[in-house]
């Protein structure tokens, strides 16, 4: 549950609103473990320890209570969570810039090796769904929507 925080806030910058929302709510959802529609302090402590090692900030559940808890309910609700995510989240990772489509083809060795991270000599679907959505996002063909109503993105990675 918690390891999938890294992701969802490293693909913010590749997403449409929609999906961006989507992502939000599945965030929310993972986190409020009791489905209560709140994050309660028990909740929110495996997401502080988490992005406190992901990020090397300090993250207590005490701080983050009295900062975002806006309403002093004693949960966060998504609007709350949103703003402790958008100022702790971790940055996304860095991974290999987009390719430089050309008609070119001496760079496809070169291209295909920058996207398989494990060097495994092919690409998995993480690999895969990295190059699409790393060139081709803004393709209506390749939008994230798209590519998972094809099955060529899995949404859980």
């Amino acid at each position: 549950m918690i390891n999938d925080v890294s992701r969802v806030s490293g693909n913010i910058n590749q997403m449409t609103l929609p999906s961006m929302e989507m992502r939000r709510n599945d965030l929310f959802n993972k986190v409020d473990s009791n489905g209560d529609g709140g994050i309660d302090k028990v909740e929110i402590s495996d997401l502080a320890k988490k992005l406190s090692e992901d990020t090397g900030n300090t993250l207590t559940v005490e701080d983050i209570y009295s900062t975002y808890d806006a309403d002093g309910d004693g949960k966060l609700s998504k609007t709350e969570l949103d703003g402790f995510m958008r100022e702790n989240a971790p940055p996304p990772p860095q991974g290999p810039k987009p390719a430089e489509i050309t008609d070119d083809t001496s760079n496809v060795q070169d291209i295909l090796s920058s996207y398989d991270t494990d060097e495994d000599g092919q690409w998995s679907a993480a690999e895969l769904q990295s190059f699409l959505l790393q060139n081709f996002s803004q393709s209506a063909f390749f939008s994230q929507k798209a590519l998972t109503a094809s099955g060529l993105v899995d949404r859980s990675i």
